[in-house]
């Protein structure tokens, strides 16, 4: 299995960087030139709270530089404006019904890739990262990936992806309701907005009593507003810590 990541910033870029380092074959697809030449040359720099590693891992600059085989796996972790065009690049690219994982925020993703391919799933993405550099990322936060099928259940494509992942340093699980973890996420990302307000990162805004209370209450309006429309959302019954990828996630449903 050959992981193909669409996108090497900072989500492809660490997850990415992850599973080349547990020894699996992972080759970058990302538009950024300069990105890209910095991987070839030196490797990339997978930085953060699990160290510095420098992953010899192959990068080109689009989809159309890509032999795809039959055993590949695409992971898609562009920003959700760009994911309609970069499916479309990727079904001229290949004529193979290759396995899409949209490891990306949003919940419209996963909608946009089966318009041009039959198996989409779902990536939930609890984890922190950046890239700021030419050929390094920074992995800043230890949450959890799940994994799910679209629109819902857990193909055996899925089971295998969460394993490979949890292989790595990121904790993974797997769930047959992969839509509804993504909506909790979407909630939880609201606070985006008053991190960007304050100018305080997550850890500086936890700190201070005044502004937690304010995030709390940031996520409640967006949870009033899912409750009114219907729109069932949980978070991962998973700690950081854990990395289980076999049993699916049945926590508490709101």
């Amino acid at each position: 299995m050959r992981f193909v990541m669409l996108g090497a910033g900072a989500i492809g870029g660490v997850v990415g960087g992850q599973l080349a380092k547990a020894g699996f074959d992972v080759l970058f697809v990302d538009p950024l030139e300069e990105h890209v030449a910095a991987i070839n040359r030196n490797g990339l720099q997978l930085r953060g709270v699990h160290g510095h590693h420098s992953l010899r891992v192959p990068a080109v600059t689009s989809v159309d530089a890509v032999s795809f085989k039959d055993d590949d796996v695409v992971v898609c972790s562009v920003k959700s404006y760009q994911t309609d065009e970069a499916m479309q690049a990727l079904r001229r690219a290949t004529p193979r019904e290759l396995p899409i994982f949209c490891a990306q925020n949003g919940v419209r993703n996963e909608e946009m890739a089966a318009r041009y391919f039959r198996a989409v799933h779902g990536v939930m993405v609890m984890i922190g990262a950046k890239r700021l550099i030419p050929g390094e990322v920074v992995h800043t936060g230890a949450g959890p990936l799940g994994v799910g099928t679209r629109p819902a259940g857990l193909s055996e494509i899925a089971r295998d992806v969460a394993q490979a992942i949890a292989k790595t340093d990121i904790p993974a699980y797997t769930t047959d309701e992969i839509a509804v973890h993504k909506w909790n996420k979407m909630a939880v990302n609201l606070n985006n907005a008053t991190f960007g307000l304050i100018g305080l990162s997550g850890q500086e805004a936890q700190a201070d009593p005044e502004v937690r209370a304010w995030l709390a209450d940031v996520y409640d309006e967006g949870v009033r507003v899912l409750r009114a429309a219907g729109i069932r959302f949980e978070g991962p019954r998973v700690s950081a810590r854990s990395r289980s990828a076999s049993a699916t996630s049945a926590g508490p449903r709101r």
